[in-house]
């Protein structure tokens, strides 16, 4: 459903900031965004994660917890930003005109996109869009980044990182979001091992490879869409992007992946290819 005004502000008035309906000045579950995005982090379901995103910037109620992992790690993005997810997805600038200087708009951030795209005249327009035309602007602004040039690199190593991490876990080779035997990473290997139990997403036992998945599918990003709508052994699995593409806690996340890896290891005696 699109975003309205309504969604966000009280009409008639509130306490917060801007009549917001929540505040957007703490980290915890009450904060605004977190309200909605925080319907589910942790298996067991029948499906995937959905609206994960907050309890992903807290460290919070997330993820499945591979044996030997005691803490879950935090990140500033959750723990050192006063307003939190509104710092990044409702980011401010003005656009000028290059010849003149000339004021030409002011974008308020109500794309609620944290890196938006802009067209030639540096205007925000809907994505998607290649990372090179993507503005960073808000990530220096919030005072974390040195500079643009510097997020953005950030982004896209971060984001290869997860990637490989993810790849480990299950390439979808052949393009047929069946998690199946005949593709790469660990998980088609224990599919190989024809024990459908090991896979069974209906039923409240989260096994290490149905744990793999789930950590997987929260550290998806738009590069591997298969953890996002997918079938193993007939059942059908989906999930909302929860990650940012890395960004949302990328300690978090690659040691959910990694710590993952070594759960599917361990557990099925497999051995890196």
């Amino acid at each position: 459903l699109p975003i309205t005004c309504g969604v966000c502000h009280a009409p008639h008035g509130s306490p917060n900031t801007a009549n917001l309906r929540k505040p957007i000045e703490n980290a915890s579950s009450d904060h605004l965004c977190v309200a909605c995005h925080s319907r589910r982090g942790e298996p067991p379901s029948s499906h995937g994660p959905h609206g994960a995103q907050g309890p992903i910037v807290l460290s919070e109620d997330v993820g499945w917890i591979p044996p030997g992992l005691a803490e879950l790690p935090t990140h500033p993005h959750g723990q050192n930003n006063e307003n939190l997810c509104a710092t990044c997805h409702v980011a401010m600038f003005s656009v000028s005109d290059p010849q003149t200087g000339n004021f030409v708009f002011q974008s308020v951030g109500h794309t609620f996109e944290a890196i938006p795209c802009l067209d030639n005249a540096g205007l925000p327009v809907a994505g998607p869009c290649d990372v090179l035309n993507r503005d960073f602007r808000g990530c220096v602004d919030s005072g974390c980044h040195s500079n643009a040039t510097a997020a953005r690199g950030f982004f896209v190593s971060n984001r290869r990182n997860v990637n490989q991490l993810l790849d480990q876990i299950w390439f979808d080779t052949n393009g047929d979001a069946q998690l199946d035997s005949f593709d790469d990473g660990l998980l088609p290997r224990v599919v190989g091992q024809h024990d459908p139990s090991q896979f069974d997403l209906s039923d409240d036992v989260v096994t290490v490879a149905e744990g793999a998945l789930w950590n997987a599918q929260l550290a998806a990003t738009d590069d591997r869409p298969w953890f996002a709508d997918g079938e193993v052994f007939g059942e059908h699995f989906s999930a909302h992007p929860s990650g940012g593409n890395g960004v949302h806690n990328p300690r978090l996340l690659k040691t959910l992946l990694a710590e993952s890896i070594q759960a599917l290891m361990d557990e099925y005696g497999l051995t890196p290819r």
